[in-house]
């Protein structure tokens, strides 16, 4: 009674097997004219003649075993689901196997080659059958968004970000601009993984000494303070320079720096009219109904709001009379206010300054 019972459990373990096993399908198979493989590095067979190449590639079906070594005279394998078999002009079929997929056959009779050509180059497309990988995604984000982006053979460009969907394996890109060190790379992506990469290209930079006839002018490169004149690291490319000092009128041009930059020379004159100094338009943050700049209420305030205002120093109030004392520069862009309780009067913060607001709201 036990035999009967054995051959059934070891039949139902074998029909499980086979059919949780998956099945790998022949596509296609197609000659390569113009592959010139196979007699570029050939292989001969037992008869002294040139084999034929069989280029296999299939949907990254890693591990693909060719069990029978009397069909083929050698084998190459790539770890993206690619293989290489040099044949006998005589051969016909070819067997495979793999732990995950159930065995299978080449016939090339079946496609029309039933006679291979020597030195000739075939290529065979095999596909895993209701293969279940997962999908894979891989996110770039680029600096600057104005660079060129390859990735996959396919150019990109004018974005910052960039999401692709493929399938697993190792993928090359690169990122060029202008004024900026290319990067070229390697990723690999992982199956059924979103990947995130930061790409951010370094500027090309020059030596450049600033001089100026005053020492302690400061330098200003698209806004951005680089200190004191003097040796400065400068972006390759077309950039804004501001040269500017206390009690003297501002020098602003737009320079190409290059390699061929090696020196700026500046010289700033006697500011002697506040006429050349212009306001500074601040966007001010604060929790007040009403606002007073230095005694004088600003119109047209809503507890916030962008006023016109002369680089200097200045008492704020609010509708509590607590104040907050801030200097504004000629870059000052926002000022956001903290007001403390304060023991000068309403008056005392009034009186001679009304000057100053010839310039608040535009007026």
């Amino acid at each position: 009674m036990m035999r009967p019972i054995f051959f059934i459990i070891f039949f139902l373990m074998s029909f499980s097997v086979c059919t949780s096993a998956q099945e790998i399908r022949i596509k296609s198979v197609t000659m390569l004219p113009s592959d010139k493989s196979a007699v570029l590095n050939p292989y001969i067979d037992a008869n002294g003649d040139t084999c034929a190449l069989i280029k296999i590639k299939t949907n990254h079906i890693v591990g693909l075993e060719f069990p029978n070594k009397n069909q083929y005279v050698n084998f190459k394998t790539d770890n993206d689901g690619s293989y290489e078999i040099s044949v006998p002009t005589i051969t016909r079929r070819l067997n495979f196997k793999h732990t995950d997929y159930l065995p299978g056959v080449i016939d090339l009779g079946e496609f029309g080659y039933r006679r291979l050509k020597s030195g000739k180059s075939y290529q065979v497309e095999l596909e895993a059958k209701n293969s279940q990988k997962l999908g894979s995604t891989v996110i770039f984000k680029i600096d600057p968004p104005s660079a060129q982006f390859i990735f996959n053979d396919e150019k990109q460009s004018g974005k910052d970000l960039y999401e692709f969907k493929v399938e697993p394996g190792n993928y090359t890109y690169s990122v060029y601009a202008n004024n900026y060190k290319s990067r070229n790379g390697v990723i690999n992506i992982v199956e059924g993984e979103t990947q995130q990469t930061t790409i951010s290209l370094e500027p090309i930079l020059h030596n450049v000494e600033i001089k100026c006839n005053i020492s302690d002018a400061k330098v200003f490169v698209d806004d951005v303070d680089y200190g004191r004149v003097g040796k400065k690291m400068l972006p390759q490319g077309e950039h804004r320079i501001r040269i500017q000092a206390k009690n003297y009128n501002d020098i602003e041009e737009v320079r190409m720096i290059s390699a061929a930059t090696t020196k700026l020379q500046y010289k700033l004159e006697k500011n002697t009219s506040t006429l050349h100094i212009h306001p500074v338009p601040v966007k001010i943050y604060a929790e007040t109904k009403n606002l007073y700049i230095n005694g004088k209420k600003v119109k047209g305030w809503k507890n916030g709001g962008t006023v016109n205002l002369m680089p200097g120093k200045y008492q704020f109030q609010d509708d509590k009379g607590h104040t907050d004392k801030e200097e504004v520069y000629r870059t000052t862009q926002t000022l956001n206010l903290t007001f403390k309780r304060g023991n000068d009067s309403i008056n005392k913060i009034r009186s001679g300054v009304s000057d100053v607001f010839n310039v608040i709201r535009g007026k």
